[in-house]
């Protein structure tokens, strides 16, 4: 029995070591307010797309156009092909009537129509910026500077191709021209007007009468418009032509509005003879652009002659055609205008 109080004790013992004690969560809020460490505030990330800096717009490319406002004739179609080139290489065209002191750092090259500018002051402003100057004669050679020269459409070839185009259009060749008397000019325009003809119809000898030698010439004396119209009328003929340094000719205009002839102009067709066009030969800078427009955009200078238009409304599409190609041939030095 004496061994129970020593086991009883043992078992006490083992018991409460055995027990160990119950962990305790200590929070902030159970420390005293002097051991209480606050936590750090959240801090602001700035957001990286918002700290990204704006690319500025790139300049558009600009041709400058030294041009009157609106393109006078003969120049609007050429100022329409010119900026519809311009748009399709993502270009903008600026039209001034004067070139800036400063070229704006933006511009790839300069056209210049004529009667605006110096053309010397125009080279000396723009650098190494490419120019096309149209219209303009007697321009020097530079590396950067292009040239539309009017002198190419020479007033030999005009006449020539009235001459051709009168015979084209005219039964029996019965065709004539009116020469100024007081200019001398007249014997150029004769003979390179009696070579188109020529060029068409060879002898040009009517089938029928009336039989008179054509063309004839009716040679015009300012104010005797009627003496010239009748020279022509007497010789039955049924297409003259007017050259331009006549076209501003009141008197002869009026005179002729009165007479039944088919009419050849140069230029504006005055209003007087709307009726009687058969066609009009006018300056065609337009119809240089396809080769004007790659040496100007790809830095080549080129010197081409001003081209010769036709509009026809007497003539059927195959003959203005025929018109056409013979304005080419000319221009391109295939038909010569010298006399044999």
């Amino acid at each position: 029995m004496k061994r129970f109080p020593i086991a009883a004790f043992l078992m006490f013992f083992l018991l409460t070591a055995c027990g160990g004690t119950s962990p305790v969560s200590v929070t902030p809020s159970s420390l005293p307010a002097e051991e209480r460490t606050p936590l750090p505030a959240a801090t602001a990330t700035a957001n990286p797309a918002a700290l990204e800096t704006a690319t500025p717009t790139p300049a558009v490319p600009t041709l400058l156009l030294v041009a009157p406002t609106g393109c006078a004739t003969p120049y609007e179609t050429f100022c329409q092909g010119l900026e519809a080139r311009a748009v399709a290489q993502n270009w903008q065209v600026s039209q001034v009537d004067a070139l800036p002191a400063f070229l704006p750092s933006q511009t790839q090259a300069v056209v210049l129509l004529p009667g605006l500018q110096d053309l010397s002051q125009v080279m000396s402003q723009v650098g190494d910026v490419p120019v096309l100057a149209v219209g303009y004669t007697d321009a020097p050679a530079m590396p950067n500077l292009s040239v539309l020269d009017p002198q190419g459409a020479t007033l030999e070839k005009r006449a020539f191709l009235a001459g051709y185009i009168a015979a084209l259009a005219t039964e029996d060749w019965r065709t004539g021209i009116v020469v100024p008397a007081a200019s001398g000019e007249g014997t150029a325009l004769q003979n390179a007007f009696l070579q188109g003809t020529t060029y068409f119809c060879g002898l040009c000898r009517p089938a029928y009468p009336p039989f008179h030698t054509y063309p004839v010439v009716a040679v015009h004396t300012e104010g005797n418009a009627t003496q010239t119209l009748q020279t022509l009328a007497d010789q039955a003929v049924a297409t003259a032509y007017l050259p331009a340094s006549l076209s501003e000719d009141t008197a002869l205009l009026e005179a002729i509005a009165q007479a039944s002839l088919q009419w050849i102009v140069e230029g504006q067709t005055p209003a007087t003879l709307q009726d009687m066009l058969v066609a009009r030969i006018f300056p065609s800078p337009a119809s240089a652009l396809d080769a004007l427009w790659p040496a100007l955009t790809g830095g080549d200078a080129v010197h081409l002659p001003m081209p010769i238009g036709v509009d026809a409304p007497g003539l059927s599409p195959g003959r203005l055609r025929l018109a056409q190609d013979v304005a080419t041939d000319l221009m391109e030095g295939r038909i010569s205008v010298q006399q044999p």
